[in-house]
């Protein structure tokens, strides 16, 4: 077993933190992964929003353009 005490890494007057802690700042492989996740969902809901209102608008100015003919 590890002695705190003995720990090199850390500070005197610091409290080691315990095993498998994660430290402030730090980015594990599965905090990266989920960011990128959200990312991709963010761009794909905005992508769909815009397709969406480019097909409305157009769907509109073509009812616009028969009724005056």
């Amino acid at each position: 077993m590890i002695d705190p005490e003995d720990d090199r890494s850390v500070r005197r007057g610091e409290t080691p933190l315990p095993s498998g802690a994660i430290s402030p700042g730090m980015l594990t492989d599965l905090d990266l992964v989920f960011i990128l996740l959200l990312l991709f969902l963010l761009g794909l809901f905005f992508f769909a929003y815009l397709l969406v209102r480019r097909t409305l608008m157009g769907l509109r100015e073509g009812y616009q353009d028969g009724q005056r003919r």
